[in-house]
């Protein structure tokens, strides 16, 4: 066999192994919808992560006046919520005032959650999730 030939096969057996992977597309898609409240009330607005910590998966979708609707991987998944408000940075001075996004929802919603959702199929019932500022 001639070096070409073996090179030949060499890319047709790597395009077939690469082909055959599991594509993000492929993965089975659920439509969610929920609450988030804060302290008794709707989150104004916000985002909530539906994360799979073994496949690297998120979804994010938006929070707005406490709801929140979209299409979630299916399986158990750890949900982060996130709410943020413009805070005023301190300049060096004779330099122009900054603003930055501050995340106002505790630590254990969202980078410290331990919140999880079971994601299938068929599934028509909301989820509710209530977090407090405390």
């Amino acid at each position: 066999m001639t070096g070409w030939h073996r090179f030949g096969i060499l890319v047709v057996t790597c395009a077939v192994v690469v082909g055959c992977g599991r594509s993000k597309d492929a993965r089975e898609m659920c439509p969610v919808t929920g609450s988030v409240t804060l302290d008794g009330q709707p989150l104004r607005e916000g985002e909530i992560y539906f994360k799979t910590t073994a496949m690297g998966e998120i979804d994010v979708l938006p929070i707005e006046n406490g709801q929140f609707q979209g299409d979630v991987g299916a399986g158990t998944r750890r949900v982060e919520i996130y709410a943020y408000h413009e805070k005023e940075v301190i300049p060096m001075p004779g330099e122009p005032a900054e603003k930055t996004r501050e995340n106002y929802i505790p630590a254990r919603y969202n980078v410290q959650s331990t919140l999880t959702a079971k994601i299938a199929s068929g599934s028509s019932t909301p989820l509710e999730f209530e977090v407090t500022s405390r």
